[in-house]
């Protein structure tokens, strides 16, 4: 199980867990902080981290998504944080991460995110009501 969920290969990472235990939840929350410790966070570990978390069969913190959010936000990842921010309850601090977000946002910003998802022929689920969101708000300024 660790093997599957550490592998750099991500049609590896992507196939169903094998079990939805507690234990997987542990793993993945220690697996996710220690891939956002490392300051050479880039697209291509943001979409990785985005990806397995869609794909979690198990419970995820809303502490640890808020924490990927506020990590790929600070990296410059605007696809990445909002597809975290959207997976939390609703509440005063997913607000708050959104329009951070969403207010930092330029045209162009989530392409390097979007060619990672196509090179890995792997779309984050939300991306379609991200893009949505980010466009509608750029068509205002």
């Amino acid at each position: 199980m660790i093997r599957h969920l550490t592998s750099s290969d991500v049609e590896l990472l992507l196939r169903p867990l094998p079990c939805v235990r507690p234990e997987i939840t542990m793993l993945l929350t220690y697996l996710v902080k220690s891939w956002l410790d490392t300051d050479t966070l880039d697209q291509s570990g943001a979409v990785r981290i985005c990806l397995l978390l869609h794909r979690c069969p198990s419970y995820i913190d809303p502490d640890l998504l808020r924490c990927c959010a506020d990590e790929f936000h600070r990296h410059g990842l605007p696809l990445c944080c909002l597809a975290c921010a959207l997976m939390t309850d609703p509440d005063p601090v997913r607000m708050k991460i959104i329009r951070a977000a969403v207010d930092s946002f330029t045209p162009g910003s989530v392409d390097p995110e979007i060619a990672e998802m196509e090179s890995i022929r792997r779309v984050l689920p939300s991306t379609r009501q991200i893009l949505a969101l980010l466009n509608s708000r750029s068509s205002y300024h």
